[in-house]
């Protein structure tokens, strides 16, 4: 089992990297991948950079798409390039909790057939 980890991103290159930086602090089966549709230059330049600093897989579609038309692009990208068997979407404004991506692939893993949906987000103040 092998998860694909998308994090479509539009002009929020600190979301994204803050999202992938959680990912990355927790290395396992699976490969992050980012599908910039940001439209600022600098915005670009900062994600692409940062991604290619970290080995992190960087996407960006020939020209900006609407949201759903680029979660797809990015969705048939990684299926085309990557050996995933699942494939999983993370938001960029999103930060994974300590292990909760190897939780998601031992999920996979022994119900490799279902469908995971997993809404529930959780926001906590601990200053």
């Amino acid at each position: 089992m092998k998860l694909a980890i998308v994090i479509p991103t539009r002009d929020r290159a600190a979301l994204a990297i803050a999202a992938v930086q959680s990912l990355l602090e927790e290395r396992g089966a699976w490969e992050v991948f980012v599908a910039d549709n940001s439209m600022s230059e600098g915005e670009v330049r900062r994600v692409a950079d940062f991604c290619r600093e970290t080995g992190v897989a960087y996407m960006r579609a020939p020209e900006p798409l609407p949201m759903a038309a680029h979660w797809d692009w990015a969705l048939r990208e990684v299926l085309d390039h990557s050996g995933a068997t699942h494939v999983a979407i993370h938001y960029d404004r999103r930060i994974s909790r300590p292990n909760e991506i190897a939780a998601l692939v031992s999920i996979a893993a022994t119900f490799p057939e279902r469908l995971i949906s997993y809404t529930l987000d959780h926001i906590s103040n601990r200053a």
